[in-house]
């Protein structure tokens, strides 16, 4: 994994990625693990910070376009997920 600490100031950076219930999902260096700590958290607390992580390592580098893409993928999964349509509540 690349060193995610690079970016200029003012930039996203691992602490701010929090989940629902307050807890970072990133360690420091950008690496998944809840509470700051490598590695630590269930499977999908770990998916999720995986993705969180990759956002940290292109997220500079996508332009608005992109990040509607992405928006649109992840909607059109949710959408179709098990939990029905994207006003379903968890």
């Amino acid at each position: 994994m690349t060193n995610h600490m690079e970016h200029t100031a003012g930039a996203i950076t691992p602490a701010d990625f929090i989940n629902r219930f307050g807890r970072r999902v990133l360690t420091d260096s950008g690496s998944p693990g809840m509470d700051g700590r490598e590695g630590v958290g269930s499977t999908t607390e770990l998916m999720l910070a995986s993705f969180a992580s990759l956002l940290i390592d292109v997220g500079d580098r996508l332009d608005t376009s992109q990040y509607e893409e992405l928006l649109r993928w992840i909607e059109m999964c949710r959408a179709r997920g098990p939990y029905g349509s994207p006003s379903s509540k968890r």
